[in-house]
């Protein structure tokens, strides 16, 4: 049996916060480092306007040469350059640590997704999926990087300018001067939650933007069909509209805090000119001095600008990292058993005993007291209406649900009990809903195969009765068949899955309604085919067309989750019933039913 032997997938299911902590820990003198050049470099900026305040004091004083400017010049700029390199430093380590976790974040997301059961992803749409990948993970890796390089920034630059005003200019006019600050606590207090809250209103929006466009996009040639353009167009912008309402009921609460850090800071420069330049009349002050700490009130503003921006980010990425959360904490239905069976290879047989399942949150049951034996190397067709649970017992054997203990066993053992890495790498599936990938021919036959030789992949295709359409395509095997295999007709598609499942050479394949858009004689050309694999593999045919199902070692009828007639195809057609029905309805279109359910195809997962 061919099968991938790529690492299986894991997750571990922790919180965003857990997850972001545990990676800033792990790179904690990268952090240490950059907060290190931070405070250098916002000291090397805080050494200016000393140099410029002396420069004054002496020029005033008439105590400069003609080449003492360029020497001061000299050192504003050479203390300039310093600090834009140093703050360049830290900037690339944080910069590359931040682009790291954003990696390491969405390998964490998908690895979850693959391990999440899809009842989950019935009540969750791809939209929301992709926000939370996209916005979530980009509004924490803005906060690791600019967020935390600014926290730093902001709060070394006002101590150190703080410090730079009491030691080196005038105590009593820094006292005077800070008065106002701590006004900006009572602004940040008020405004903190409503970022918090609105930043969620955001980002939330963002997934119902997400949403919308994916489905307009992907259902596009329906919309067209049905000339629906403009309705779906009202829909986009209703959704893009509430995303432009949210960021600026957003944006107006957020920007608050710039004109309130500009008025406290305007205040703080007033009470300095007009107190110190009264001490600068008085002579208790020099000019230099008053320049140097007015020079470190501006330097004060950016800091406390730069506060706004961190309280911004920070709500903006607790918002993310809750909405994170509350995907990372969601447990897998669908896990392996505590103590696995340690299979390698499967033989194929297969019983199911008394087996009765419902949907989760549906009272209904999809199949009730299902009994059948199937032999190793057994070819089984199940026939029946839409609705009778077909599909569903595909679902049950591949684990897609899990059913009640002891009601399916593989090779003697409990389903339950089997490793799902295991049981799936050893089932072939065509689905009733074929999905193909946006890659080439090739790679999709070739998927969940490792690195299958030319011949297995032209083998396969042959067996699908595919190889000739193939050829017919300029690029062969390397040609693109677009999102979900558009490029192709329905019967391409099917032929193309039929292709991916063959190559697998799994001891149990599954055929979920494989033939629907496939012609009769291509129908008849593919089972010939597949004889030479019968015998040698367990192989369940769901099925609408009796000619697909004939040659079946034994068929299944099914009628609202009951097997109703079971047996070959001569024994069923010699006794009244659902079998003969559906065969006389095809032979002849006649029999003692009309209804088109019993000519329907395929079902959903009801």
């Amino acid at each position: 049996m061919k099968v991938n032997k790529r690492r299986k997938p894991t997750s571990n299911v922790r919180t965003a916060e857990a997850i972001l902590i545990g990676f800033l820990n792990k790179h904690k003198w990268t952090y240490i480092a950059a907060a290190l050049l931070i405070i250098a470099s916002n000291y090397s900026q805080m050494l200016v306007p000393k140099v410029i305040g002396t420069f004054f004091d002496q020029l005033v004083e008439g105590l400069l040469t003609t080449a003492e400017p360029l020497y001061y010049a000299g050192l504003v700029g050479g203390f300039t350059l310093l600090y834009l390199f140093l703050s360049w430093a830290a900037n690339a380590l944080v910069y590359r640590r931040a682009r790291q976790f954003e990696f390491y974040l969405r390998n964490i997301l998908f690895a979850h997704w693959e391990k999440l059961s899809a009842n989950y992803f019935t009540h969750h749409s791809v939209g929301d999926l992709m926000a939370h990948a996209t916005n979530d993970v980009h509004g924490v890796r803005m906060f690791i990087s600019t967020g935390l390089l600014n926290v730093v920034n902001a709060v070394f630059s006002i101590i150190l300018a703080v410090s730079m005003m009491i030691g080196t200019v005038d105590m009593q006019l820094a006292l005077y001067s800070l008065i106002p600050m701590p006004f900006l606590s009572l602004i940040v207090a008020y405004l903190r939650p409503l970022i918090r809250q609105r930043s969620r209103a955001v980002q939330h929006s963002f997934s119902l933007l997400s949403e919308r466009t994916q489905e307009s996009i992907s259902g596009i040639r329906v919309v067209k069909a049905y000339a629906n353009e403009e309705v779906e167009l009202g829909r986009f912008r209703d959704a893009a509209q509430n995303v432009v309402l949210r960021t600026l009921q957003l944006t107006l609460v957020a920007a608050l805090f710039s004109p309130a850090v500009q008025l406290v800071g305007a205040i703080s420069f007033v009470i300095s000119l007009g107190l110190g330049g009264i001490r600068v009349i008085n002579g208790d002050l020099t000019l230099g001095s008053l320049i140097a700490f007015n020079s470190y009130l501006v330097l004060l503003i950016n800091p406390m600008q730069r506060i706004a921006q961190v309280i911004d980010q920070s709500q903006r990425a607790g918002a993310a990292l809750g909405r994170l959360t509350d995907l990372l904490i969601v447990k897998p239905e669908i896990k392996d058993s505590p103590h696995p069976v340690p299979v390698e290879r499967l033989h194929g047989d297969i019983e199911i005993k008394g087996l009765t399942f419902s949907y989760p949150g549906t009272a209904k049951a999809a199949l009730s007291d299902f009994n059948v034996q199937i032999k190793a190397g057994q070819t089984v067709g199940i026939l029946g209406h839409t609705g009778a649970g077909k599909s569903t017992l595909a679902n049950l054997l591949l684990r897609i649900y899990d059913p009640p203990r002891g009601s399916i066993f593989i090779d003697g053992h409990d389903i339950l009990d089997l490793p799902l890495f295991t049981l799936r790498q050893q089932i072939a599936y065509v689905q009733q809903d074929i999905f193909l990938f946006s890659d080439t021919i090739r790679e999709n036959i070739a998927f969940g195969v490792d690195r299958p030789s030319e011949e297995e992949i032209v083998q396969a295709a042959r067996q699908a009765q595919f190889y000739d359409n193939i050829m017919d395509f300029p690029k062969r095997f390397e040609t693109e068949i677009g999102e979900r295999g558009v490029t192709l007709s329905g019967g391409q598609k099917q032929r193309l899955a039929l292709a991916r499942a063959l190559i697998k050479a799994a001891p149990i394949m599954i055929l979920d309604d494989s033939f629907s858009a496939v012609d009769t004689e291509t129908e008849a050309a593919i089972l010939k085919a597949l004889q030479k694999q019968l015998g040698r593999q367990t192989t369940i045919i769901i099925a609408h067309r009796i000619s697909t199902i004939k040659e079946a070692d034994f068929i299944i009828v099914m009628d609202e989750g009951r097997i109703v007639q079971q047996g070959r195809h001569e024994e069923l057609i010699s006794v009244p019933g659902t079998y003969r029905d559906i065969y006389e309805m095809q032979l002849y279109g006649t029999g003692e039913t009309n209804r088109p359910e019993l000519i329907s195809g395929g079902e959903t997962a009801s």
